[in-house]
């Protein structure tokens, strides 16, 4: 039932925030009375803290699981994790990230942490990568993937997706695509440089497109993201 009750209620903050989301309409979107809700959670804070909990602990999970994969190389487990926060962030509304910045900064706080964590893990792939030739090893890990997070922001930006007709794995993909072919060591390049961007012929203008996106945001939405620095 706790699972439940984390899982529903997460999607319901995700989307329409919790400042003004009330227990009755909390209760309501789980699909259980109020009292059960309050036999779990006695208060909303303790909800709210839950969930964010909760999460922080399934993304880690998800993301831990892939980098521990041994069966999936360097390019596999970014693409993978990528995936994940990119998903994630596109099912954010305006009202939960205003919440957590203006209502509850220590969460805004935390979440910052636990993105900059995160975003640790994701240089150590890129490290594998080098270590096993697939990438380039001149390369800083750090500034790479903030590149490529940079770029992936772009394309779940709402200006951009009002104005493009790409889907968003389609854009995810390319953009994807494009900054591995990139970061690749000469020999790994050669291998694969016929099967990376010929998915779309305006491939490029695509990831420049995202790119100048991400740029145009205002630096309060760029700040209040919690997959941001």
């Amino acid at each position: 039932m706790i699972e439940k009750i984390l899982k529903r209620t997460m999607r319901l903050f995700l989307f329409a925030g919790f400042a003004k989301t009330n227990t009755d309409e909390i209760a309501k979107h789980i699909g259980i009375s109020k009292r059960t809700l309050y036999r779990y959670y006695n208060a909303k804070e303790k909800l709210i803290n839950a969930v964010f909990n909760f999460l922080k602990e399934q993304i880690t999970a998800q993301h831990e699981a892939i980098i521990k994969d041994k069966s999936k190389d360097p390019r596999q487990k970014l693409n993978e994790i990528l995936l994940i926060v990119t998903k994630i962030s596109f099912k954010m509304g305006k009202p939960f990230i205003n919440d957590i910045q203006n209502f509850r900064p220590d969460l805004y706080m935390m979440m910052k942490e636990f993105r900059k964590e995160r975003l640790r893990r994701l240089a150590d792939i890129i490290k594998e990568g080098q270590e096993s030739g697939i990438f380039r090893k001149e390369l800083n890990r750090e500034l790479t993937i903030d590149t490529l997070i940079a770029a992936l922001d772009g394309i779940i930006n709402p200006k951009y997706l009002s104005e493009t007709t790409f889907s968003i794995s389609s854009a995810f993909d390319t953009v994807f695509n494009i900054f591995i072919h990139g970061i690749e060591s000469e020999k790994s390049n050669s291998q694969l440089k016929n099967s990376i961007v010929h998915s779309h012929p305006d491939a490029h203008i695509l990831f420049f497109k995202s790119w100048i996106s991400t740029q145009n945001k205002t630096s309060r939405r760029m700040e209040s993201s919690i997959f941001k620095a």
